[in-house]
């Protein structure tokens, strides 16, 4: 949904890489984490998940930014394949503490008001 979203000069990387995709014509890498508050598989609380994300990078200096994609519907209404139910934060690695993981209000302090999929773009040294 992302790379689709930021155009034909992204590309998916193999798994395997510190990053997720990466920006063909300037190098930019950029590594996609997401956290929702309903899941797919059976949980022993039917309480929906706080989000949370995982911060700690893959691999130091392999990714130049994170886009931390929240999806925060519950219940029938939650749908994880409709892109406007997700919410975007972008952040490079120097605005996120030295921690496992971060929580959505600490998330927002950081990096500030998420964005929709319609608003998320990236800036390259091409733009």
């Amino acid at each position: 949904m992302v790379v689709l979203k930021l155009g034909d000069e992204w590309e998916l990387v193999d798994s395997w890489e510190g990053f997720d995709c990466q920006h063909i014509p300037s190098g930019m890498r950029v590594e996609i984490k997401q956290s929702a508050a309903e899941q797919s598989w059976p949980r022993e609380s039917v309480k929906p998940s706080a989000l949370r994300f995982q911060i700690k990078p893959r691999a130091r200096g392999s990714t130049d930014i994170y886009i931390y994609a929240g999806h925060g519907g519950e219940g029938e209404s939650a749908d994880h394949h409709n892109s406007d139910q997700w919410r975007f934060f972008v952040a490079a690695e120097a605005d996120l503490p030295k921690k496992e993981s971060i929580g959505l209000n600490r998330l927002r302090e950081r990096v500030g008001c998420p964005c929709t999929i319609t608003r998320l773009c990236l800036k390259t040294p091409y733009s």
